[in-house]
């Protein structure tokens, strides 16, 4: 695809539809930024060319000019000396450059009307660049701000959850010197239990 293609259908495309219609607007976005870019690059280099190319034809154009004064002035001087074949010859040689003059002037125009085309271009791509890298900007806000979110999230659960151990440690913590006699109680039992006489006979 050409430069200049590229840049229309960039310039006359609509960012809007193409987030709303991909799955991951994060990455289509970097994508349309990155494709900008390039092709901002692209143009203004070619729009540098176009300029050399200008001037050069500028150049061409007083080149020809000059030129043209000089067979004027040739024909001129061959009417005064009485050489009508001279003069006949510079006015046609004139004629070609006249020719040439004209040429050289519409394709200097056509290159001034290309580059005013161009620069309008180029202003409506910079503006959508910067619209796009705006969006860029406002997605990663969101991109952090949820991922802050989710990670006090994570801080509040397990605080929480922290909060619920301890907590359940101290109600262990408080109920337990309530067993803690029934177990002297059980030891005792066994004490007195091999201590007693009957149990003691019915050993023998």
């Amino acid at each position: 695809m050409g430069i200049f293609s590229r840049l229309t259908d960039i310039v006359n495309s609509n960012i809007n539809a193409l987030l709303d219609r991909a799955e991951e607007p994060e990455k289509i976005i970097r994508l349309i930024i990155q494709e900008m870019e390039d092709t901002l690059v692209e143009v203004r280099s070619d729009t540098v060319r176009i300029i050399a190319d200008r001037k050069e034809a500028e150049r061409h154009l007083a080149r020809l000019s000059a030129e043209n004064e000089d067979w004027q002035a040739k024909a001129e001087l061959a009417l005064s000396k009485g050489r009508d074949d001279l003069a006949r010859a510079a006015l046609v040689a004139k004629t070609r450059v006249t020719e040439a003059i004209k040429a050289e002037e519409q394709r200097l125009a056509d290159i001034n009307e290309g580059l005013e085309r161009q620069g309008e271009d180029i202003a409506r791509l910079q503006a959508k660049l910067d619209d796009a890298r705006k969006r860029e900007a406002s997605m990663i806000a969101r991109q952090r701000s949820a991922a802050t979110r989710l990670q006090a999230r994570s801080i509040i659960w397990r605080a929480r959850s922290r909060s619920m151990t301890m907590a359940a440690s101290r109600a262990w913590r408080r109920r337990s010197p309530r067993f803690r006699p029934t177990m002297r109680s059980m030891r005792s039992w066994r004490s007195s239990r091999r201590s007693c006489p009957i149990r003691a006979t019915a050993d023998q």
